[in-house]
């Protein structure tokens, strides 16, 4: 490889962008920048762009555009019979608007124009010729549909909005020094007013993840000043970011102070004063309607309040709603006596009473502690749904979660993103439905705010769930809050199915889901007295050694979890997965061996695998293997470079998506092992900042017959004194209380 001198270069994608390790990467050739003909067939360039998000890139630079690169750095690597390859890296791009009959190429040969190919693109321009711009530029549907379909025209023109915004584009880019893919993402949004919008307020640079002081030094460019009226009520709005991202939908005054501070801190002499400034700033963000001022003196952003205040107001209307009764409660209890029959085994009186009000209210709650059973209620309850004819969809907030939930009941489930992005009500036109949500402590307030904004009115809901376990990721509470309000239908299950009566695991857990020091001293449950990072890290691997067949690693932090996951890799010494990489026409060494326990961090729908699914690598593969996909086995194949068997008992072939998705799974955090169960489980205690009971909880309760935990019993003590969720200062609650009094 040779490091060559960088230089502006024009390519025409033949390889629409997909993603990889570092940021999006696409294929491409060089072609004149006057006539945009191909200028080396010998030469080819492999392009990453730099950034974590890979989605805008991959979802707008397709196969057949035309791109100006000024690379960042640029490496030739000689292929053979006088081959050259060039791979650049960039983060500054120019898209070049095709000019005569090159339009051909381009809505022809990329996927955005779908519908069209190269045969229509060939008779569109025949027909059209050079008008042909002029009516993608105009929209005008109406007249492409006499080539066209009316759906493959709108998609056509919506395609088109890219080249009709390059001058967008261009500012974004090449001006503001924005990313490629936020730049892409802000033209997406504003289209043709981008530049007169953030020519105005370049704050609003924002709400697109742009850190303030960013936005500031834009500002500053385009001169104006520290005590700007935009600028003083865009502070109050990052401050008000600053607390959604520690898990807050409402902030007091004092909240505020400390980031409006930092914030608006500007060394520049003869400005005013930082307190001065946010005191203004406050002012600024009321006057302007940044943010909404509650009765009890909170600050709401205004996307937080919208949230709150809608799923408030669903919820509400669900509540009060009474369901209308087709049968008996003795018609129901027969129905759970045929299910109770068939399973072999009997409903407590609490999990048989939670199936009888689930039913009875279009709003309902089902709490209750790890392995008490809320599995099997809302398998009985599918059985009394089917019998009415109501059509449960199973959601869940992780890809793993719904996998297990059509594991348990046999009816198909969906992530909560992914249900909202593709499910279709059409074909359920007529029936009732009931909308059953798993893992409820995790869904944060965005999600159910999208969820409830697409399902129809009056649709049932069914939440189950343990307080007890992680909150939500993202801001805000849902679960917690409901739980807590009296008017709201719910059945809380607390005797422990999952372990005999002989296992200590139940008070353990109990005791820490309580904050109370547990007794670990049992044949089931024992503490290792050990301090040191290596020591920890060290034993752990050593009792996943004594049993790896039945033992999980559950780490509170990456970095033990990476530290355990190299101890245990290092002492596998069979045959290594090699893949093809492209960007060097060359077998590589990937980080995984036969025999080693591997994780998917992502979800592969179209491969069936989930975020958080664990298997086994059993099988490698010398050189890459072609397999076929699609309905008849011969639409299209894929390079396979090995095989794995996953948790659900399946087989499946390593694509190069797979194994950049890859991780190994020795060990695993605790937010990973939400969900899932194993025989014995080892904690190595890792002092962190977040670390508190609601983790140590749910990673003990992961274990179905033995749990061992490690390390200094000050980092136990210290977080069984917290729990953070407790912190969060949401306002929910308040919002259903003036509802419903």
């Amino acid at each position: 490889m040779t490091k060559i001198h960088t230089r502006p270069v024009t390519l025409r994608v033949t390889r629409s962008a997909y993603h990889s390790q570092g940021g999006a990467v696409f294929h491409g050739v060089e072609v004149d920048q006057n006539t945009l003909r191909k200028i080396n067939a010998r030469q080819h360039y492999i392009v990453r762009v730099l950034g974590d998000d890979q989605d805008a890139i991959t979802s707008s630079i397709v196969k057949g555009m035309m791109l100006d690169i000024v690379p960042k750095t640029q490496l030739k690597v000689p292929t053979g019979l006088g081959l050259e390859r060039f791979i650049l890296t960039t983060n500054k791009i120019e898209i070049l608007r095709p000019e005569g009959d090159l339009i051909v190429d381009l809505l022809g040969g990329s996927s955005r124009f779908k519908g069209i190919g190269p045969v229509k693109a060939q008779k569109l321009w025949a027909h059209f010729a050079e008008s042909l711009y002029d009516l993608l530029n105009q929209g005008d549907i109406r007249t492409l549909t006499q080539m066209l379909s009316q759906d493959t025209a709108q998609r056509a023109v919506d395609a088109w909005r890219t080249y009709v915004n390059l001058d967008a584009m261009r500012y974004c880019n090449m001006t503001l020094g924005l990313s490629v893919s936020m730049s892409f993402r802000v033209t997406e949004f504003y289209q043709q007013d981008t530049i007169d919008k953030l020519g105005e307020d370049p704050y609003q640079l924002l709400a697109f993840g742009l850190p303030f002081k960013d936005c500031d030094t834009i500002a500053k460019r385009q001169g104006l000043f520290v005590d700007s009226p935009v600028r003083l009520a865009a502070a109050v709005e990052a401050a008000l970011y600053e607390i959604l991202d520690g898990g807050s939908t409402i902030a007091t005054h004092d909240m505020l102070i400390g980031p409006l501070r930092r914030l608006l801190d500007d060394n520049d002499e003869g400005t005013l004063g930082t307190d001065e400034l946010v005191s203004q700033a406050l002012r600024e963000g009321y006057e302007s309607d940044n943010f909404v001022l509650m009765k009890g003196g909170g600050y709401q952003s205004n996307g937080a309040f919208v949230m709150e205040s809608f799923v408030a107001e669903r919820l509400n209307e669900l509540i009060r709603t009474p369901v209308q009764f087709s049968t008996t409660d003795s018609n129901i209890s027969d129905i759970i006596a045929d299910y109770e029959r068939a399973k072999g085994f009997s409903l407590t009186e609490r999990q048989f009473d939670a199936v009888l009000q689930a039913f009875q209210h279009r709003f309902f709650i089902i709490n209750g502690g790890a392995g008490v059973g809320k599995t099997t209620v809302l398998d009985a309850l599918n059985r009394v749904f089917e019998s009415m004819h109501i059509v449960p969809i199973q959601l869940a907030l992780a890809g793993k979660a719904a996998k297990r939930m059509t594991e348990a009941t046999g009816y198909e489930s969906f992530t909560i993103a992914r249900f909202v992005r593709m499910f279709d009500f059409k074909r359920y036109e007529g029936s009732e439905l009931v909308v059953v949500i798993d893992e409820s402590s995790m869904v944060d307030l965005p999600s159910m705010y999208r969820l409830l904004k697409f399902i129809p009115c009056g649709t049932r809901i069914l939440m189950l769930g343990d307080t007890g376990q992680l909150p939500p990721v993202d801001f805000g509470l849902v679960f917690h809050e409901l739980v807590e309000l009296n008017f709201v239908p719910k059945v809380t299950l607390t005797e422990v199915r999952r372990q005999g009566k002989s296992s200590n695991i139940p008070s353990v857990s109990n005791a820490i889901r309580k904050g109370i020091m547990p007794q670990l001293a049992h044949h089931d449950v024992r503490y290792v007295a050990m301090t040191g990072f290596t020591a920890i890290k060290k034993h752990a691997a050593a009792l996943y050694r004594e049993s790896p067949d039945t033992t999980q690693i559950i780490c509170p932090t990456n970095k033990m979890t990476d530290a355990v996951n190299e101890l245990c890799a290092a002492a596998n010494n069979k045959a290594r997965m090699r893949i093809f990489v492209e960007d060097f026409d060359r077998y590589m060494d990937t980080n995984f061996r036969l025999g080693d326990k591997v994780m998917c961090c992502k979800n592969l729908y179209e491969m069936n695998v989930m975020n958080g699914s664990v298997g086994e690598v059993t099988k490698v593969y010398k050189e890459m293997v072609l397999v076929a996909y699609g309905d008849d086995g011969e639409d299209s194949e894929f390079p396979s470079f090995g095989r794995v068997m996953w948790d659900d008992g399946v087989e499946r072939e390593v694509s190069v998506e797979m194994i950049d998705a890859l991780k190994l799974a020795y060990a695993m955090t605790i937010h990973k092992s939400q969900g899932s169960q194993f025989e014995r489980v080892v904690i190595p205690l890792d002092r962190t900042l977040n670390l508190d009971r609601t983790m140590l909880y749910t990673a003990v309760t992961r274990a179905q017959n033995e749990v061992i935990l490690i390390g200094d019993l000050k980092t136990l003590s210290h977080a069984l004194g917290n729990e953070f969720s407790q912190s969060r200062r949401v306002h929910l609650q308040n919002k259903i209380r003036h509802l419903v009094f």
